[in-house]
């Protein structure tokens, strides 16, 4: 009887299995907590600058803020994407340690 040699544990590494297991995974968490922002805030503020008067050396500038809104319908989908990759990279996990 020929004893098999157990598979090396970087095989794993080498075949490249492992990283993308483990971007998917980090690609879920990364958009499960976009998501989520985006579900909390509903958007974001930033400072705009705009030349209102420019004569020869005269110049005025107005700063005002302006909002970006994020549609609670984005935010749902961005964190059921993140799900599914953080289920995806588990379920691949699983199948490869078999």
């Amino acid at each position: 009887m020929i004893a098999r040699r157990p598979a090396a544990p970087d095989a794993a590494l080498r075949d490249g299995t492992l990283d993308r297991r483990d971007d998917m995974r980090s690609l879920g968490v990364i958009l499960l907590l976009a998501g989520v922002l985006a579900l909390v805030f509903q958007g974001f503020t930033y400072k705009k600058q705009d030349t209102v008067l420019d004569v020869g050396g005269v110049e005025a500038k107005v700063v005002h803020d302006e909002r970006v809104h994020i549609p609670p319908v984005a935010g749902g989908a961005t964190v059921a994407a993140g799900l599914v990759l953080v289920l995806a990279g588990r379920r691949r996990g699983r199948s490869a340690d078999r």
